[in-house]
């Protein structure tokens, strides 16, 4: 009764300012604990989805604008994690150099929030600005308390962002390397191979030892967005040579990516611009 209550009064149905509730932060997350619970969160898509898209439409949150190049990049695990929490944002794209860090441009501006200005960056309300991937993906995961509810959880949440940076960098040193055509045939080949000796197994063991459809435990915390886009994009590097799936091997890490594939609060994220963007510039 209490969640209702307060999920009426922060949607304004009490004519309260839509803010009001800001000043309450340990009541917001409450709220968001519960929303996100995975009973509540099959009442609202599944028993009813009326009011789930009501409540969806009528529930005004602070304003999030997320900047990145326009690719998918380190962007992406951020852009998902505000589709699956259900909430408005701006997708800033900066189309080149000169649109970011230009005169009068996007830096300067984020500059005066952070002077760590960088990108991807996240930008709460106008005011609060988080620069750098992962603190920007744990920033917005302690907002729509998706951290993990346990001290061990949160633990666990930075461990594996970590460890997936590792494959990340790889990623990174291939795309980036500007090596001749050939140099990056061969190279390519050899990251989807080794792949599966190094980070894939240590991630397909992590969920053996977990034994939940998540890295964290049976519902989505923020670690999984990155380590799926992690996945998705060497899919795509191994589809487009022609080669077979890198997670051939590894049971649960398919299952994994295909969970996430199906999840119904990134059905739209799937289908939109944002993911159909290159991996990479």
């Amino acid at each position: 009764w209490l969640f209702c209550y307060f999920n009426l009064l922060r949607c304004g149905f009490f004519a309260f300012p839509f803010t009001f509730l800001d000043r309450f932060p340990k009541i917001l997350a409450i709220i968001e604990r519960v929303r996100m619970h995975p009973v509540v969160s099959r009442y609202y898509d599944e028993k009813d989805a009326q009011l789930y898209r009501f409540h969806r439409r009528q529930l005004r949150l602070p304003s999030i604008e997320i900047g990145y190049w326009s690719m998918r990049g380190l962007a992406a695990p951020l852009r998902m994690i505000c589709e699956y929490a259900a909430v408005r944002y701006e997708d800033k794209l900066y189309a080149s150099p000169d649109d970011w860090s230009g005169p009068g441009k996007g830096k300067q501006r984020v500059f005066a929030l952070n002077p760590l200005a960088n990108l991807p960056y996240v930008i709460l309300d106008g005011q609060t600005c988080v620069c750098q991937p992962h603190a920007c993906l744990i920033f917005l995961g302690d907002r729509f308390c998706l951290n993990g509810s346990t001290p061990q959880q949160t633990i666990e949440c930075k461990q594996l962002l970590d460890e997936i940076s590792d494959l990340q960098n790889e990623l990174m040193e291939l795309v980036y390397g500007f090596k001749a055509t050939t140099e990056f045939e061969s190279s390519a080949s050899a990251q989807l191979s080794e792949v599966a000796s190094g980070s894939y197994s240590k991630l397909e063991n992590w969920l053996a030892s977990k034994n939940t459809q998540f890295f964290i435990s049976n519902q989505i915390s923020s670690p999984d967005f990155q380590i799926f886009e992690m996945l998705d994009q060497h899919e795509k590097l191994a589809s487009d040579r022609g080669e077979p799936s890198p997670m051939h091997a590894f049971r649960r890490l398919a299952e994994f990516h295909e969970r996430i594939c199906r999840e119904p609060k990134l059905s739209a994220y799937f289908a939109s611009p944002a993911y159909a963007l290159p991996c990479h510039n």
